[in-house]
């Protein structure tokens, strides 16, 4: 199933309350282009990709289908790219556009990483932040929020805390607690505000997501023990816990009764 882009305005806010920029939008390239693209063989792809690196990543519309719909082929490449760059003596030799400004391009490919918003995102932010989590640490909360886009973002947090890197675990709780928090900070246009209620149906869309996001990884509801050693559960703020747990366990509960009709 071929994944196209989208912006749902409720990731405006989120994205303010983190700290995080609107992902990236990618020109224009004939559909023909992507097509091919995609039913390419790996090597094909792989050849292809590079090839778009070196040229300094121009707007391409089969770009950013590559890295949304072959992210294991696509995100691996973009990140030795900017490695490649960050390491080099003489970054501008990088490309084979010496004009090229490889500050820009490590901006630029690194908003690349986070638009597919799945774990291969995950992995490749944590490859960068062993190189300098000053720099890079942020690309785990704009990952979580892009997964929106496309699928639960709690899935993705749990498959996160698999990479076993407690600066990738940290940024997973930091984006939890304002995901599930009723309050989040406004939007900044007119100045400082005070933080703003979250609309009820945002609140139960989270909440339904993580209450999805347990069932797969419990095959159930979790038992009070697991619960208490679940690597979200037992790491966001006792304040946010406490103000969800009743209701994401009902929801859990809920969907497990009308998924075996009992």
């Amino acid at each position: 199933m071929h994944t196209r882009r989208c912006f749902p305005s409720a990731i405006i806010t989120l994205a303010m309350a983190l700290g995080a920029s609107p992902h990236l939008v990618f020109g224009q390239n004939n559909q023909a282009d992507w097509r091919r693209l995609l039913k390419a063989s790996q090597v094909e792809q792989t050849a292809w990709i590079n090839s778009h690196l070196r040229a300094g990543m121009p707007p391409s519309e089969a770009f950013g289908d590559l890295i949304l719909n072959k992210s294991e082929v696509t995100l691996p490449l973009i990140e030795q790219k900017i490695e490649e760059v960050l390491r080099s003596p003489s970054p501008g030799q990088s490309f084979n556009d010496k004009s090229i400004d490889p500050q820009d391009f490590v901006r630029r490919a690194t908003s690349a990483i986070t638009e597919a918003g799945d774990t291969q995102s995950l992995k490749e932010a944590n490859k960068l932040i062993k190189i300098d989590e000053k720099q890079f640490g942020g690309m785990i909360g704009r990952i979580l929020l892009q997964a929106r886009s496309y699928r639960n973002p709690f899935i993705v947090a749990y498959r996160g805390f698999e990479i076993g890197d407690p600066a990738v675990d940290s940024r997973i709780v930091a984006w939890a607690n304002v995901e599930l928090s009723d309050m989040r900070p406004a939007l900044r246009d007119f100045g400082q505000r005070d933080p703003e209620p979250v609309p009820e149906f945002e609140i139960h869309k989270v909440r339904t997501w993580w209450a999805e996001a347990i069932l797969e990884k419990y095959n159930g509801v979790p038992t009070p023990g697991q619960w208490a050693a679940d690597p979200l559960a037992s790491r966001i703020s006792p304040q946010v816990s406490g103000l969800v747990h009743d209701d994401v366990l009902r929801l859990a509960r809920e969907k497990l009764e009308k998924r075996t009709g009992k």
